[in-house]
């Protein structure tokens, strides 16, 4: 048997209550929910039922959680991400996919057992789309009704993941980067058409196995939401009835009509046989001729009425037309906030860029600025200072405290430098004035520091000059040595040279006494 199948989608408007059929006594005897047949709802099928706001904890608060660390200010971080998303106006909070299967007069002529089994088979389907879109689409309430009279159907509620964002959140909802994700491109209702054709030949698929194959009507049907489609149809099924019964009206009078000239006929005959009854007879005959009359007014009321019924229904499908024209434009607009949403992205992505490289330039400053406060901390004494015996214009220092040495001494340069490339980058920042006065701190410290390398050049040329006159000494020692050597006995000679023994630990003390260092401050 041939059926027509029906894929819809809902935005926003939803009621998980009355797909859930957890409505009160009230809420059951109001007219939007007569048409539910209560003893029947046992009957229907759950496949999944979870509050909208368990399933947003479930697939966002660990990365709302690892994006609230990154942030440095408490504005900008999010408690409640599903309120977060109630208040957007570019994300969707979730959809609402209405799977139906034939129309009414399918299923008056069938039984509720058949009507069960396509529940079922819509049910092996809707299974079967939550396992295969889990990446993208996240069904939280999916129910199938069969308490309804007319055709079973699916009310499938589901939250969209698309992924890859680079601000916010990595994962958001929504749906139209999510049919992007699953392959269906293309700008408008393309996607949702194409996502909408491939759903609707997995049911197919789904439905021939219980005998049931899709009927086609026209090419598509875009009907903005459920309810208006079920009230086309119900208007639909009421103009069916009442053409049905005008039908049966002129069907009626016609029979009487043609009765009534049968009668006219065997009058006319019984007319020409019975002169005597011709005056009963012509006024049968215009009785007669007044109940044609009336049987046909009926029926030209009744056609009038066919056509009103005609431009209602005309009227109902130019108030389609402009419904989708709606969308369309509602459409349009979406895809003007999404390309000025990009913008906002491209520009918020350049901001971080150059924060980043100020954030660079700051460290590589600092990174300096500890190099040379630890090159700073450096003493020098006679440990690491000590003359040259050879040569008394020099001393020697270890490798390590020389390199710190001509660090220091080439430090004019380097501040000089430094200074210059500071004033540069921070000139271009908001932050200049307070940069500003550091740089005057830095000055200070050169200049202190400066004073104190003179004053250790200053240091050093004394140092120099007593190397000099060590230099003197030894070279009249060594003179002294050669004399005694030649002239002296070899007691006073020993005599002579404990002395100089002593003399030159005294001095070795003095040595060792005396500061060569200096402290730099910052």
């Amino acid at each position: 048997m041939e059926m027509s199948i029906s894929l819809k989608l809902e935005a926003k408007q939803t009621s998980i209550r009355h797909n859930n059929r957890t409505l009160s006594e009230e809420e059951y005897q109001e007219p939007a929910h007569s048409h539910i047949i209560r003893e029947r709802t046992k009957d229907n099928i759950v496949i999944r039922q979870e509050p909208i706001a368990e399933a947003y904890k479930r697939l966002f608060d660990e990365q709302v959680a690892e994006y609230n660390s990154r942030q440095k200010r408490n504005d900008r971080k999010i408690d409640n991400y599903y309120k977060h998303v109630q208040k957007s106006k570019t994300l969707n909070l979730q959809k609402e996919m209405i799977i139906a299967v034939g129309s009414k007069d399918d299923w008056d002529a069938l039984s509720y057992d058949d009507k069960k089994k396509a529940g079922r088979a819509i049910e092996e389907y809707v299974r079967a789309f939550i396992e295969a879109n889990k990446s993208h689409i996240y069904v939280y309430n999916a129910m199938v009704h069969l308490d309804e009279a007319g055709a079973p159907h699916a009310h499938v509620n589901f939250i969209p993941l698309a992924h890859g964002y680079r601000n916010g959140l990595g994962t958001q909802p929504s749906w139209s980067k999510a049919l992007d994700q699953l392959g269906y491109k293309g700008k408008g209702k393309k996607p949702f058409i194409s996502f909408r054709e491939t759903e609707v030949k997995r049911i197919e698929e789904a439905l021939k196995e219980i005998g049931i194959t899709r009927k086609v009507i026209g090419e598509r049907n875009y009907i903005p939401s459920i309810k208006k489609y079920k009230e086309i149809m119900e208007l639909k099924d009421r103009t069916k009835e009442e053409l049905q019964k005008l039908q049966q009206d002129f069907s009626t009078k016609d029979n009487e009509l043609e009765e009534l000239k049968g009668k006219v006929e065997a009058k006319e005959i019984d007319l020409a046989l019975l002169d005597g009854e011709l005056a009963e007879k012509q006024e049968l005959a215009h009785g007669a001729e007044e109940s044609a009359r009336q049987a046909r007014q009926q029926a030209q009321e009744a056609q009038g009425e066919a056509e009103r019924l005609q431009k209602e229904a005309d009227r109902l499908k130019s108030q389609v037309i402009d419904s989708n024209r709606a969308l369309s434009e509602k459409d349009q607009l979406i895809n003007r906030q999404e390309a000025q949403l990009e913008r906002n992205d491209q520009l918020f992505n350049e901001q971080t860029r150059q924060y980043d490289e100020q954030t660079d330039f700051i460290n590589r400053r600092t990174r300096a600025l500890k190099d040379i406060e630890r090159a700073s901390r450096v003493i020098y004494n006679d440990e690491n200072v000590r003359p040259n015996k050879l040569n008394p214009d020099e001393v020697i220092l270890k490798k390590e405290h020389y390199k710190n040495l001509k660090q220091r001494a080439g430090f004019s340069d380097i501040i000089g430098n430094f200074a210059s490339t500071i004033v540069s980058k921070i000139q271009q920042t908001s932050i200049y004035k307070a940069l500003e006065a550091e740089m005057n701190k830095w000055k200070n410290a050169y200049n202190n520091l400066k004073a104190k390398y003179n004053k250790l050049e200053k240091e050093n040329e004394n140092l120099r000059q007593e190397l000099g006159k060590l230099r003197h000494q030894n070279d009249v020692g060594r003179d002294l040595g050669m004399l005694c050597e030649r002239y002296l006995p070899q007691d006073e000679r020993d005599s002579l040279y404990r002395r100089l023994s002593r003399l030159k630990k005294e001095e070795d003390k003095r040595l060792e006494r005396d500061d060569f260092s200096y402290d730099y401050e910052l």
